[in-house]
């Protein structure tokens, strides 16, 4: 499907007025790009690979300057030889070389992470030729336009409606309808697999007060 047949959808699934009394088409797509960054934050289901030079004397590799859309590192490979670099840690070389940041050689053996998207390569490279290829989950891109289409299989299009129509049904206080529909999110074949924490989450609702027991996502 694409963005236009996903906001038709979740505009039937809200009642919504297709000319949008509840959110706009700015709002609904909006709307449509959070969802999908939720549903492959939840299923780490959108994988890619950058190649980054090997720098003469460089240990650290700061990947989001190479991939913009980066949310977690997976492998590392050399591309010269194609062998791929066992991931250990600060920790695991400390115990074994003291002085390991001073250790160089002919080509990295190990990867290390050092932050969410600063990871470190062992040896140090004396020279600076060659690349390494990196695999890593990332966040999905943006839709362009109403016939752009999300990168997710399409069997997983459902997901985003309905997620999507929980937040409208929450922006209308339509606590039962939401109460519904989350329901449907928990058992969806997506949301079901035993690696997202979706079916952890308990549904909460909202007074118009001030808010009550704020669901995880509210809390983001």
């Amino acid at each position: 499907m694409n963005r236009n047949e996903l906001k038709l959808r979740i505009r039937d699934t809200i009642d919504d007025d297709p000319s949008g009394v509840f959110f706009s088409d700015d709002q609904l797509d909006a709307l449509i790009d959070e969802v999908q960054e939720i549903l492959v934050g939840e299923t780490k289901s959108v994988h890619r690979t950058v190649t980054i030079p090997i720098r003469p004397g460089g240990q650290f590799l700061y990947l989001t300057s190479f991939a913009p859309d980066l949310m977690m590192p997976v492998r590392i490979w050399n591309n010269a030889n194609n062998s791929r670099l066992q991931a250990t840690s600060i920790d695991n070389l400390s115990t074994f070389h003291q002085k390991w940041p001073t250790v160089t050689g002919p080509d990295p053996q190990f990867w290390f992470t050092v932050s969410w998207d600063i990871v470190g390569i062992f040896p140090r490279p004396v020279t600076g030729s060659g690349t390494l290829r990196v695999d890593y989950l990332a966040w999905p891109r943006v839709l362009n336009d109403d016939e752009d289409a999300p990168e997710i299989m399409e069997a997983s299009h459902d997901a985003i409606i309905l997620l999507a129509s929980y937040f409208g049904e929450l922006k209308k206080w339509n606590a039962i309808s939401a109460q519904n529909i989350f329901q449907q999110v928990q058992k969806h074949g997506v949301f079901a697999d035993g690696r997202s924490n979706v079916g952890k989450i308990i549904f909460r609702t909202f007074n118009r007060t001030g808010p009550g027991n704020r669901s995880e996502y509210a809390q983001r």
